[in-house]
């Protein structure tokens, strides 16, 4: 077990030290290609605009991607539940407090609505 969690670093340190060497060879590289036209400051300037260029990327990539959201008829009924919480917190801010008056002068309301809510559903057929 401890073998291979440490195979598995090393493997890790290799992709990290492998990226790290590309990523500052590009970085001379467009340095190099850039110094003649826009001399020593410009170049370095252009490396460091690409520098920030390339998280920024794929910072807005992961965004997007992290937006999209299943349908509706996909989502359960805990994700319907926070994505309407979402959209209107005052009306979900009174919600749950009218939820928190009724469950502290019924706790067996409470277990119920939570037996149901975590209820799992049985699988859809395709």
């Amino acid at each position: 077990m401890i073998r291979k969690i440490l195979t598995l670093l090393a493997a890790a340190a290799a992709i990290f030290a492998a990226t790290v060497t590309a990523v500052v060879a590009a970085a001379m590289a467009l340095y190099a290609l850039t110094v003649d036209n826009f001399g020593p400051a410009g170049a370095a300037a252009i490396v460091a605009l690409a520098a920030a260029l390339v998280p920024l990327a794929l910072a807005l990539f992961f965004l997007v991607k992290a937006k999209e959201k299943p349908p509706l008829e996909e989502q359960s009924l805990v994700q319907r539940l926070f994505e309407a919480a979402k959209q209107r917190p005052i009306i979900a801010t009174g919600a749950l407090a009218a939820a928190s008056v009724l469950a502290v002068r019924n706790p067996r309301i409470l277990t119920m609505v939570l037996t149901t809510l975590m209820a799992s559903k049985p699988p859809r057929p395709k």
